[in-house]
């Protein structure tokens, strides 16, 4: 019995890489053909009927997107694999390649054992219903997520940059007169509280795109809750006095949580910095605590604007990313709050805020106490 070799369409108009792949293909049993450009690709692909296609997106006459859609057009090659090989790592690329109509992205520089582990995955195999949804829920995460970060770094750093260039402008053309006491003060808390904004937002994406790809870990250690507060609140004293805000920090100086420094840390920055933005000037801040069985809860007051219910509802959905501007016109990101709900729950606690109109909020929260198991001797102390 004579059993039909697979065949593969190689499409890249760099006459290297085709002598890369010719030599990738050597002692392997498929029937290879190679063509430099769309239009050849189309024409080869019609005359040989190949089981799977590797493409090249970026071509002189026709991209590679195009190629495949014009090919998944024919119901000839409805079934054909299409892999998509590109020196372009984009988000946009990636997107556009699998709605083109193909099943797999390779970046280049790629080694010869990847693209034949790939051509064995995906040739003569057509996507089942499940993986199809399954590629098409991820496709809109990742698009979401993009939509995210364009908005953000539009929206919230690109307020905070214009104004710290708006006021460098106004020093220069003498508009302000940084020598002057009553201008000095006032500028230089400006340029501090822009940056802070920056910061946090820089901040936040960061710890973002860690937590969506799986990079943060949560590594528990025993942290002193007390002098972690104080040192991130030292951060911000300039702005603290300048506004005359009190702070009302009541936390034991021996509560110790059994928490992840970066968790601890980011959950903390938020909260303050959201108390800080919404309240006005003669308010207050505090952090309270309470240590319980197993647990320690934390709450964070402010006597600033507060919240109705229907916004309540808002800021902890998942799925909703809500922002207010602050009282010094600061710019929310809608992504604080989200993060402190995500390790809080991960550091097995659990958040919840209580809020009334125009008198104040406080956002509660729990944490494992102090661990006597940790291999860590003494509670941690944290200078941010």
């Amino acid at each position: 019995m004579i059993f039909e070799k697979l065949r593969i369409l190689t499409v890249d108009d760099n006459q290297l890489n085709l002598i890369v792949m010719k030599s990738m293909f050597n002692f392997q049993d498929y029937e290879v053909h190679f063509a430099t450009c769309g239009k050849a690709a189309l024409e080869m692909a019609r005359k040989y009927s190949p089981h799977l296609i590797l493409l090249d997106v970026v071509m002189p006459d026709i991209s590679g997107f195009e190629v495949c859609r014009i090919l998944k057009q024919d119901q000839t090659f409805k079934d054909t694999s299409v892999i998509f090989i590109s020196a372009a790592t984009e988000i946009d690329f990636i997107i556009q390649a699998f709605e083109a109509g193909g099943v797999d992205f390779i970046s280049k520089p790629f080694r010869k054992e990847e693209i034949l582990l790939r051509i064995k995955k995906h040739i003569g195999h057509k996507l089942t219903a499940p993986e199809l949804l399954e590629t098409s829920s991820t496709l809109q995460k990742i698009r979401n997520a993009k939509n995210r970060l364009l908005s953000v770094f539009k929206n919230e750093l690109g307020g905070p940059v214009i104004n710290v260039k708006m006021i460098f402008e106004f020093m220069s053309n003498g508009i302000i007169d940084p020598t002057k006491d009553e201008q000095y003060k006032k500028t230089i808390l400006d340029l501090l509280t822009n940056l802070d904004n920056s910061f946090s937002v820089l901040e936040n994406l960061n710890d973002w795109a860690n937590t969506e790809s799986g990079k943060l870990k949560n590594e528990p250690e025993n942290i002193n809750l007390n002098e972690a507060v104080v040192s991130l609140v030292n951060l911000y004293q300039i702005g603290i006095h300048s506004r005359n805000i009190r702070m009302n920090i009541r936390i034991g100086e021996d509560h110790v949580v059994f928490a992840d420094q970066t968790m601890l840390k980011t959950i903390i920055r938020n909260l303050f910095s959201n108390a800080y933005k919404y309240t006005p000037s003669g308010g207050a801040i505090s952090f309270d605590s309470l240590v319980e069985p197993g647990f320690v809860t934390i709450g964070v007051s402010d006597t600033g604007l507060g919240m109705s219910q229907d916004i309540l509802e808002k800021i902890l959905d998942p799925k909703v990313f809500y922002s207010s501007m602050g009282l010094n016109n600061e710019i929310g990101n809608g992504l604080g709050l989200k993060l402190c709900k995500d390790f809080v729950e991960k550091s097995r606690g659990r958040i919840w805020i209580e809020s009334t109109p125009n008198k104040g909020t406080t956002v509660f929260f729990t944490l494992p106490a102090k661990n006597e198991n940790s291999v860590t001797d003494d509670a941690r102390s944290l200078v941010w």
